[in-house]
This record gives structure tokens, C-alpha cells and sequence, in this order.
């Protein structure tokens, strides 16, 4: 099985080195061998997509690994920093999983990927076949909202990213890996709400097509797809240009996200909801309690750039606060169309976090978007 769906042998054998430098770091970082380790995401399942300019080959996206353990193993916070810059990333995520907590995963979408979508680099080549049986019907909706926000804060990250940090050409092409990870969410959320999900995107755009989501129109969904199929591409050069991805705009894009999540937020909460701010309320009104409180005074107290009592305010469960806060700040930011809606999605966010400017094209705004971006990698992503 080769790491991407065009079985380029210049590519498969630039990402197997990268797989062997990576479980070499892995191996001599840890007291002793893991249980497994696992290949994730799109290279996992076949799916990788990458950048190709002559005999160079970088992956577009980030590679996953999940590190099984039978133990406490202490947990290196520099391992995926430091496996990055040894080949010449700008990511590769790596998590930790006790072997028991493994084998009794709940139902969800990250379940349904991990074992029907995952492969064994190292290790007990049967671990996969341990893992809890997980079929499409039993992904909770709430995943499906889960990942669009999680993309939400990847459009923030990316489009608050210094410049400095990439070269043009760099940060365009990670724009638009952005772009379509968020498209690509608003056909998973579908998929995940009508109890269709599969864990490859090949069979994900048959789906689509088959389906045709009475979500979007004819043309959104042929943008949703259009997404799928740009990661099952191997890019050169001119792909970007080429594929007239300069002109879907993050403000062309909105209206297929905010549909998504209104549809989304629409069957978790049981309801009709009538418009963006009615959904964004709706959760909020149903999962508000304690804790966001404390989020509030923290998120107040690092923006005005001062402590309170002394110490800073780290919330304990921030979780619901920022579910509520990311769409908010993505619907309300400068790429947003309509003026109305962005000042009126603003004075949300400064509502919920005790802010005294709406004002979406100040400094403050852009800070707190910043801020929060931080907060979710911590603590949510």
C-alpha cells in the first residue's frame, strides 16, 4: 500500500525515509520500545498529499503519528518540534495513547479513522485489529461541529501568520490547504450528520456526488469536492495558479461553512435554527456553566496585558467558552462579506469575552483572534 493515491515511486520513497527518520528520533527518545506506532491521517490510509518540484518532494500536509504505549512513558514536548526541523517540515503531530485507554475508545469520528484508516510502522502489526469496532452510524454529531471549528481556527492561524514566516509561495499554498481542510470539513460534516462517513476521501466524493446534500447548491458541492480531489493530488509548482485557487476567497467560502454549521449545530441541538447567531447562542445557551467565567476573566486579563491576583486565570474546562468564541471570531473576521453580520457576530465576541471593542478591523480584535488561536492548540485542538 503506498502513502499517497498516485504511487509516484520518487514520492513514496522520499516519504518512507521520512517515516524511518521519524521512528528512529521516536525509538531513541523514549526509556523503552512503545507497544506501536501509528501512521495517521491521509498518509496513513493511502491518501498523503504532496508538493513535487523535479526530484523535491515536501508533503503539503503534516504527518500524524500516535505513539501506543503499556505505560506512564513520559511524553516528550519537543518530539514533533524536533522530528519537523530533522526533515524539513513545518509539522508532524505527535500524540501518546496508553494501550488500555486505546481499546476502550468511545465512538467517534477519530475512532472510525484510527482503525479503519491507520497503518502499524512499528510494533505489534495486530493492534489495529484490537481497536473497537466503529461504523459510520455511531459518530456523535457533535464531531462533526468539533471539526469545523477545529478548521475555523486553522483559517485564523493561517491568515493571522506573520509573513515573514513563509515565502509567498509558501503561505499561499498553506492558505490554501487551510481552505480546503475547511471545505472538506463542511462535506464531513454532512456525511457525519447523515450517518454516511467513511474514513477514505475517495469514497467520501463518491458519496457526495451520489448524495447531492441538500445542504448546499449544485456548485458548493462541486467546490466540496473539488476540495477532496486537491488532496489526493500530487501538486507542482503552478498547481495553485493553475487551479484557479486564488479566486476562492475565504469570503466565497463562508456561505458554504456557515450552512454547514448551522445544519450541524441545527440536528445536535434538535431545532430549527433560523440564522448563524441563533445557532452560536443555541449551543452556548445549552452548554454554559462554571467555567465560563474563569475563560472570560482570563481571556479579558491577557488582553489588556495584565494579571489578575497576581497569577494568570487558566480555566480548568475552557472547552464550551471556545466552541462558543471561534465561530464567533471566524464569522466576524475581515474575509466575512457581509458588514452586518461581521459587526453584529463582533459584538458576540465582545460579549462573551468581556471585551470593550467590537470593532473587527481593530488591533484588539486581531489580538484576541491570536490569542484564542493559542488557547485552542493548547487546549481543545
Amino acid at each position: 500500500m503506498s502513502y499517497t493515491l498516485e504511487t509516484d515511486h520518487v514520492v513514496q520513497r522520499y516519504i518512507q525515509k521520512n517515516l524511518d527518520t521519524a521512528v528512529q528520533m521516536i525509538l531513541q527518545r523514549l526509556e523503552r520500545p512503545p507497544v506501536a506506532i501509528l501512521l495517521c491521517g491521509g498518509f496513513g490510509r493511502g491518501e498523503g498529499t504532496v508538493f513535487k518540484d523535479g526530484q523535491d518532494v515536501t508533503p503539503v500536509n503534516d504527518y500524524d503519528f500516535l505513539i501506543v504505549t503499556d505505560e506512564s512513558t513520559p511524553r516528550p514536548a519537543m518530539l514533533g518540534k524536533e522530528i519537523a526541523k530533522a526533515i524539513a517540515m513545518k509539522l508532524v503531530d505527535i500524540g501518546f495513547m496508553n494501550l488500555d485507554e486505546l481499546t476502550r475508545l468511545a465512538p467517534s469520528q477519530w475512532g472510525h479513522d484510527l482503525k479503519y484508516g491507520s497503518r502499524v510502522i512499528f510494533g505489534d502489526d495486530s493492534l489495529l485489529q484490537r481497536l473497537p469496532n466503529c461504523s459510520a452510524d455511531q459518530i456523535p454529531i457533535w464531531d462533526g461541529i468539533k471539526l469545523l471549528c477545529n478548521r475555523m481556527a486553522g483559517i485564523i492561524g493561517a491568515y493571522y501568520e506573520e509573513p515573514s514566516c513563509q515565502s509567498a509561495p509558501e503561505r499561499m499554498r498553506w492558505m490554501t490547504v487551510q481552505v480546503d481542510h475547511i471545505l472538506i470539513a463542511c462535506g464531513d460534516a454532512f456525511l457525519i450528520t447523515s450517518k454516511l462517513y467513511h474514513n477514505r476521501y475517495s469514497t467520501r466524493v463518491e458519496l457526495l456526488n451520489e448524495k447531492q446534500p441538500l445542504w448546499f447548491t449544485q456548485n458548493e458541492v462541486a467546490t466540496i469536492v473539488d476540495a477532496y480531489k486537491r488532496k489526493l493530488s500530487i501538486w507542482d509548482k503552478e498547481f495553485v495558479i493553475r487551479e484557479h485557487l486564488l479566486d476562492k476567497t475565504l469570503s466565497h467560502i463562508c456561505p458554504i461553512v456557515e450552512k454547514a454549521y448551522i445544519q450541524s449545530m441545527q440536528e445536535y441541538l434538535g431545532r430549527h435554527l433560523s440564522s448563524l447567531e441563533e445557532a452560536i447562542r443555541g449551543y452556548f445557551n445549552v452548554r454554559s456553566f462554571l467555567p465560563y467565567r474563569r475563560f472570560k476573566r482570563w481571556l479579558a486579563s491577557t488582553l489588556r496585558g495584565r494579571k489578575y491576583y497576581g497569577f494568570e486565570c487558566i480555566p480548568a474546562f475552557p472547552v464550551d467558552t471556545c466552541y462558543t468564541l471561534m465561530p464567533l471570531l471566524y464569522f466576524s473576521a475581515p474575509w466575512q462579506a457581509q458588514e452586518s453580520t461581521k459587526q453584529k457576530l463582533a459584538q458576540l465576541v465582545s460579549h462573551y469575552a468581556d471585551a470593550r471593542i467590537c470593532d473587527v478591523n481593530s488591533g484588539y480584535h486581531k489580538r484576541m483572534s491570536k490569542e484564542l488561536y493559542a488557547f485552542w492548540e493548547q487546549y481543545c485542538h
